[in-house]
């Protein structure tokens, strides 16, 4: 029997593997199959193909703005909010469409102390999107849309980097002073939270509870009062107040 090989290229979601999927051509063509076992990166979907030239493939993905960005988790939020400001519409269904398996030991569910990097990356990727997109980004509504994604993802990705630093992490209100400081001293961190402040947005959030948060928060940092963010994160973590919020509810 004959052996054949294949390239295969890996993930880092299973949106870009459906993103590429899509895009294929007859020149440049393959299918879906689930990652080998052998393999141990991405998700667990990869694309097979029997065109092995790894040069032409690399030009066909920049071509067709198939892009792969460098990050740990979190990358379908980013593909998401591309989405967003390239215009898709979205439709909510009440049915199941798949089974969500949780694995204790997934990238998702370890705790890393430099994820708060990570979704910096994400505000940067989403404000370098908006610029390189200007077709679908002319209308003022979509220019407002990514400013408003990337103050929403910078509040995000500190106050969920800070939990986890109490929850897995070392648990200690020093450490998670010095991530917050070190955190701000990035510019688009900088500009963000200076803008929320007087931000009218904040004040269509929906719960009272999350607009008076955001602008105490964004006052603090803006003052540097690193020490009482700190404590009051743990404070709002040990009473589980950003679960109550959510629209998840209380998780086991």
């Amino acid at each position: 029997m004959n052996k054949q090989e294949y390239l295969i290229i890996t993930f880092h979601s299973l949106d870009d593997a459906m993103d590429l999927d899509a895009k294929q051509t007859s020149s440049m063509k393959g299918r879906l199959i689930p990652k080998p076992s052998v393999i141990d990166a991405g998700c667990g979907m990869c694309f097979s193909c029997q065109n092995k030239e790894m040069e032409k493939w690399k030009i066909f993905l920049e071509e067709n703005q198939i892009l792969f960005t460098d990050l740990s988790y979190a990358e379908d939020k980013l593909f998401n909010m591309q989405c967003c400001l390239s215009g898709a519409r979205y439709a909510f269904l009440d049915d199941i469409g798949y089974i969500y398996r949780r694995n204790e030991q997934s990238i998702s569910y370890q705790y890393n102390p430099k994820q708060s990097q990570c979704w910096i990356t994400i505000a940067k990727q989403i404000r370098d999107y908006a610029k390189k997109n200007k077709t679908n980004t002319e209308n003022k509504n979509i220019k407002n849309a990514a400013t408003g994604l990337m103050e929403y993802i910078l509040f995000f990705g500190i106050f969920f980097a800070a939990k986890m630093e109490y929850t897995d992490g070392s648990g200690s209100i020093k450490r998670v002073r010095a991530l917050v400081k070190n955190y701000h001293t990035d510019p688009l961190v900088k500009k963000a939270f200076k803008k929320l402040v007087r931000d009218p947005r904040v004040k269509e959030l929906s719960q009272l509870h999350w607009r008076v948060m955001l602008r105490l928060f964004s006052l603090a940092i803006n003052w540097k009062l690193y020490g009482v963010l700190a404590v009051g994160i743990k404070v709002l973590v040990l009473l589980r107040i950003d679960e109550r919020l959510s629209d998840t509810g209380l998780r086991k």
